[in-house]
């Protein structure tokens, strides 16, 4: 692809990989991303570094970046993270101390890093002694996960469950979900593939299934959302000075919004702001 120049983002440096120039660029690069404690860089070189080797099969992608607990590490600090496992735990310990009896269901868990946070809301893991919870179910569609899972939290075993969940298929048709029940269902950046099997946002739906207990069902669904950059305070119309702020859609509703100009957030990537100037105002 890059030799018929029909990538993406390919550069010209990319046809020049012999040059002693571009390598030392390289070399430099891999260096700044080599920071022991920056885990989404030493992702990128890892799996970067052994691509070749991946493209011809020679080795199992998932299994090199779980080498070193590096895969559980990255999802412990990755993008969004720090704002959105808050929130769920929150959840989970208000909900726990009113239903301290629930079942619940984690879809896709992978490494356990919203799990861990999870079962810590719930005061049942590490130091607390007792758990709020009936059941908890962790699922991912790796048995490699659930092997490390069933090892983390194998204190918990009389309680956790570890199972293989396919949720892009029937859950029904699955083995040990064909009667399954549960009262609280969580998915760690899963949003879009939950949709694309019957749920939306926070609220589970059966339309072809009048079940009175549905009303009782929470579901969770946590997406980690790149912070935006502050908007800038600086803007003028006609050399006067222009008020700038930024606040949520919410927010607007109380805001008397006479001889305000709104701009969503989501439109600065418009190519109909592209260009816009301070004459445009």
């Amino acid at each position: 692809m890059v030799r018929a120049k029909q990538h993406e983002q390919q550069k010209e440096e990319w046809e020049k990989l012999d040059d002693p120039t571009v390598r030392q660029k390289i070399q430099r690069l891999i260096q700044e991303l080599s920071n022991p404690a920056d885990y989404e860089g030493l992702m990128f070189v890892r799996m970067g570094t052994a691509l070749p080797r991946d493209l011809h099969g020679e080795i199992e992608p998932l299994t090199l970046m779980m080498e070193d607990n590096l895969l559980s590490d990255y999802y412990n600090v990755a993008l969004g993270t720090p704002q959105t496992y808050p929130q769920v735990t929150r959840f989970v310990l208000l909900q726990s101390h009113k239903c301290p009896n629930l079942d619940y269901l984690e879809i896709g868990a992978g490494t356990g890093g919203a799990t861990a946070r999870v079962i810590q809301a719930l005061a049942g893991y590490e130091q607390h002694k007792y758990p709020r919870f009936h059941s908890y179910t962790f699922t991912d569609i790796s048995t490699s996960f659930l092997e490390q899972g069933s090892t983390r939290f194998g204190d918990l075993s009389g309680q956790m469950h570890f199972r293989k969940l396919d949720i892009e298929q029937d859950p029904t048709s699955q083995l040990r979900f064909e009667n399954a029940q549960f009262d609280v269902i969580l998915a760690a950046n899963w949003r879009d593939v939950l949709q694309r099997n019957g749920f939306s946002d926070l609220k589970a739906s059966s339309p072809d299934m009048d079940d009175p207990l549905e009303e009782g069902t929470r579901v969770m669904i946590a997406a980690a959302l790149e912070q935006k950059a502050p908007v800038v305070q600086n803007c003028s119309r006609q050399g006067t000075p222009a008020k700038t702020s930024s606040c949520t859609l919410c927010d607007l509703q109380h805001e008397d919004l006479t001889g305000t100009v709104c701009i969503s957030l989501a439109e600065f990537d418009d190519a109909v702001l592209a260009h816009i100037s301070a004459a445009d105002f």
